[in-house]
């Protein structure tokens, strides 16, 4: 594998990390290049060798999870076959027939990527210091005639959305029921005799934020909402609350104080374990008045098995302020947008763009602790926007993902040359790769699927620009063709 990575990076021409055995300059270290294209697709890939390494007599051509366990655990043979054999479209030859072949051609992107930066300064950055193919490795397999990896990519090719593009007034003008009153009237239901009715309202529980992580930087003591039913609801910013169990049909809305760009935002009203203030010194000024907790006008809410006939979408603050203005999800949550029997065609149509509407905002996914539990799955749909997003363990997206944040040192939340360590997390890593908040957990990894889906558009409230494309075969002008 090191000897494969050193000739992709002397001898790849097209930046998709693999070799193509139909490239003489491509595979000039091989003298016979078509013995290691394995899978039979005209490259040499990582895949190719994983094949090799793990394929025995019994099964020749096809890796099943006995074999993958004669060189790790079972349950990392479990998670890797499972990953593979459903990797890409349901419908291509060999998903999820229980074994990993020449039908399974794995890569780690389908599609393109786009940089800003050109090489150089790729390869001179305090993050990289080397080869970009250090740090950039897997198979990237583009569509037709696309380019794999292009640096310097135009503002033309790509557009930058900042908080300023985003409007999110049509849908809050959509949230026209009262929360607390729809909660009070939830809570009236309560049935001593069943668990599965609305719980009483007043129960606090105390939690660390991020929930589960192993570093957490706060605490939350979270009002809790449990079994309970809510439609087109704004929640009040300071709200701050603990849903279980429940349903939200339509809209939800959650508010938060959009001026937030204060650098001490974060940290005022910060607690430790104990409930201790961790900098007591700290404020804000919001509209003349000081604010020792920001917490009374952020919103940082986790939702646990609650499910969504709808969109969650939130306001949209001038900064991204991490610790308070946060939305996580846990359990089985997951968006039930297509078979609602609640929603109008319209309005399915509408929330299919985008389940998640949260620009500005820290997004967190799944569990840091047990990544394959059946109980732990979260599922989205459309262009799921965010400040930034973490997702571990087993999340599928049937879409895109956009962030709005962009971290720079010594501005706003990123204190002193730790920009770093704001950034989109797919997956788990440790403290020393730049995650502070978890180290991997023992018990695997999970499956993180994002799927793009471009039969989705994009969400209303999105101001950015709009291309018209002709369609060459729907028109023509003279008789018969």
């Amino acid at each position: 594998m090191d000897a494969l990575l050193g000739s992709i990076i002397e001898d790849d021409q097209d930046g998709d990390n693999r070799l193509s055995i139909h490239d003489s300059t491509e595979v000039s270290d091989f003298a016979d290049p078509s013995s290691y294209d394995t899978d039979g697709d005209g490259y040499i890939t990582e895949f190719d060798f994983f094949l090799k390494h793990f394929d025995t007599a019994s099964s020749p051509g096809q890796l099943t999870q006995s074999e993958l366990e004669a060189g790790m655990s079972t349950l990392d043979a479990q998670q890797l076959l499972a990953l593979i054999d459903t990797f890409g479209s349901p419908n291509r030859a060999g998903y999820n027939d229980g074994v990993i072949d020449q039908y399974d051609r794995y890569a780690k992107i389908r599609g393109e990527i786009h940089i800003a930066a050109d090489v150089a300064g790729w390869e001179a950055g305090a993050a990289t210091s080397g080869h970009y193919q250090d740090h950039l490795q897997g198979t990237i397999v583009p569509g037709h005639n696309d380019t794999p990896l292009t640096f310097q990519s135009s503002e033309t090719g790509e557009y930058e959305l900042n908080p300023e593009q985003f409007d999110v007034s049509s849908f809050a003008a959509l949230a026209t029921d009262d929360f607390l009153a729809q909660a009070t009237a939830n809570a009236a239901n309560h049935d001593p005799s069943d668990s599965d009715s609305p719980q009483p309202l007043g129960n606090v529980v105390t939690e660390a934020v991020p929930f589960q992580a192993t570093y957490p930087y706060d605490y939350y003591d979270r009002p809790v909402y449990e079994n309970m039913v809510f439609r087109n609801v704004k929640i009040p910013k300071g709200t701050n609350a603990l849903f279980i169990n429940c349903r939200f049909i339509g809209v939800t809305f959650i508010e938060t104080e959009l001026d937030n760009d204060d650098p001490d935002y974060n940290y005022a009203g910060m607690q430790d374990a104990t409930g201790a203030q961790k900098h007591p010194d700290r404020f804000v000024t919001i509209d003349g008045t000081d604010v020792y907790d920001t917490k009374t006008v952020a919103n940082n809410i986790r939702f646990h098995n609650c499910k969504f006939e709808g969109g969650v979408v939130t306001d949209v603050p001038e900064e991204y302020t991490h610790a308070r203005n946060k939305v996580t999800f846990t359990g089985n949550s997951g968006f039930e947008i297509e078979g609602s029997a609640e929603l109008s065609d319209a309005e399915k149509s509408l929330y299919q763009r985008s389940s998640l509407l949260a620009p500005q905002y820290s997004i967190e996914m799944g569990t840091f602790v047990n990544p394959y539990d059946s109980t732990e799955v979260i599922k989205l749909s459309g262009t799921i926007v965010a400040g930034l997003i973490d997702m571990r363990g087993q999340v599928e997206i049937d879409g895109q993902l956009l962030t709005t944040f962009e971290p720079v040192s010594d501005t706003g939340p990123v204190i002193g040359d730790t920009s770093p360590q704001f950034n989109t997390t797919l997956g788990y890593f440790g403290a020393a790769d730049g995650d502070l908040e978890t180290e991997p957990p023992t018990n695997g990894l999970g499956v993180i699927k994002v799927r793009y889906n471009k039969d989705l558009p994009l969400p209303d409230g999105i101001l950015g620009p709009v291309e018209a494309v002709p369609l060459w075969d729907t028109y023509f002008e003279g008789g018969k063709r």
